[in-house]
Order: C-alpha cells, then sequence, then structure tokens
C-alpha cells in the first residue's frame, strides 16, 4: 500500500478522531531510500498517529530490519526499554 492510499484509506474511514483518542506509545521508522514510502510520507503518518518517536535509517530502503538488522534491534528495544 503507498501513501496516497493509506492516507484515502484513513480519511474513509475517519481514523483521525480515533487515533486522537489513543494513549498508545507509537515509533515509526523510515528508511531514507524506500521506494515505497518516502520519508516524508512516513513523518505524515507518525503526525496523525501522534508518535512520539520517529527515526530515519540513512542507506535503508523499505525493508529496514533486513537492511540493518543492528540499527533496527538497537532503536526498538531501546524504545521499548524507555516506555515499558
Amino acid at each position: 500500500m503507498n501513501y496516497h492510499v493509506f492516507k484515502e484509506w484513513m480519511q474513509e474511514l475517519q481514523v483521525g478522531s480515533e487515533v486522537d483518542a489513543h494513549d498508545a506509545p507509537v515509533m515509526v521508522m523510515a528508511g531514507e531510500v524506500d521506494s515505497s514510502w518516502s520519508v516524508d510520507a512516513l513523518r505524515e503518518v507518525a503526525n496523525v498517529l501522534a508518535a512520539k518517536e520517529f527515526i530515519t535509517f540513512p542507506g535503508v530502503g523499505h525493508t529496514i530490519p533486513f537492511e540493518d538488522a543492528p540499527a533496527f534491534n538497537e532503536a526498538l528495544i531501546g524504545w521499548l526499554y524507555q516506555r515499558f
């Protein structure tokens, strides 16, 4: 699913009001060279989801855990330890 389809889907379902009410911690990760979801698009998704954490992985595409497993693991584990 590309960002434009995602955005239309979010608007169609009126997800914004439900998302505004959530208090769950959210982190969004973006691969700098992702050809499916640009960093800007994912930053907007992060804003819609009220993500407290947004991480960009330099030189990485769409499959962050496979392309840079050590950086992905460090980011995710660090984020989980901070919140839980």
